[in-house]
């Protein structure tokens, strides 16, 4: 059991940001394999964000040695509980349930304790385990959520379809003020990502780059959007970290 490591709210390369879809395989650590256990978590991102009303089953998670963003399910007897949060109750199976009038912004910990012992061994040793939950209301933050480009406007006003060679096939803006943004998304790979603010009323959006994966010297990542029919209009930003002799104008992305 050396290698069972606890962890409290691990952040996969901080901003890296893989959200609730964890890739999760179909092959499940149980008792009598629990050696293969690597890090233990409830998610593969720092912070799960959940709305008011919604329920979110959690399980309890190993990383997989040598594949960065990949899970396996660990089976084994947990105790589940929440840190004090007005409206969030979870049962004995890891389901959580947030009450509709829970605030935009409330932040709470989901903690699991895991016992995962094995038939030889004479003692268990439970583990504790938290992950972070935000909740938010997309009327606050119509941000929030995974976005694609679609086309762009040049600034002399044509219209343009993108692909993955001149455009972001994931834009994904995150409810604990991270995002992330990627050309070609595989598994947990990303391009850059970092923290955003905005602001609704004056329709200004700033983007800092905390680290990438990309030569990122062509972006910029200061200037406005809005949101209308479904569709995120970024005005005045060069965000496809590659497109260095197009002048940045406006690029659209749907979820």
């Amino acid at each position: 059991m050396k290698n069972i490591r606890n962890i409290a709210v691990f952040a996969l390369l901080a901003a890296a940001a893989i959200g609730q879809n964890e890739y999760v395989s179909g092959e499940r650590i149980e008792a009598g394999n629990y050696r293969e256990i690597d890090v233990l978590q409830l998610s593969g991102s720092a912070t799960v964000q959940l709305r008011p009303g919604q329920e979110y089953r959690f399980r309890v998670l190993s990383t997989v040695f040598g594949r960065h963003g990949m899970f396996r399910e660990v089976v084994a007897p947990t105790v589940w509980k929440v840190s004090d949060a007005v409206g969030v109750t979870i049962d004995e199976t890891g389901n959580l349930k947030i009450s509709p009038n829970v605030q935009h912004g409330t932040k709470f910990l989901v903690i699991a304790s895991v016992t995962a012992q094995d038939p030889w061994e004479k003692e268990a040793y439970p583990r504790a385990v938290e992950q972070e939950v935000i909740v938010f209301d997309a009327k606050q933050n119509p941000l929030v959520g995974d976005w694609t480009q679609k086309w762009m406007t040049t600034c002399a006003g044509k219209k343009i379809e993108v692909d993955g060679r001149n455009g972001l096939r994931m834009l994904e803006f995150r409810a604990d003020g991270t995002y992330a943004a990627a050309v070609a998304p595989f598994e947990a790979y990303r391009n850059y990502w970092g923290r955003y603010v905005f602001d609704p009323k004056k329709g200004t959006l700033n983007m800092t780059v905390d680290g990438g994966n990309s030569d990122l010297i062509h972006l910029k990542t200061q200037g406005s959007y809005e949101i209308n029919n479904g569709t995120l209009t970024i005005t005045g930003m060069q965000l496809h970290p590659n497109q260095q002799f197009l002048k940045p104008c406006k690029a659209h992305f749907t979820k």
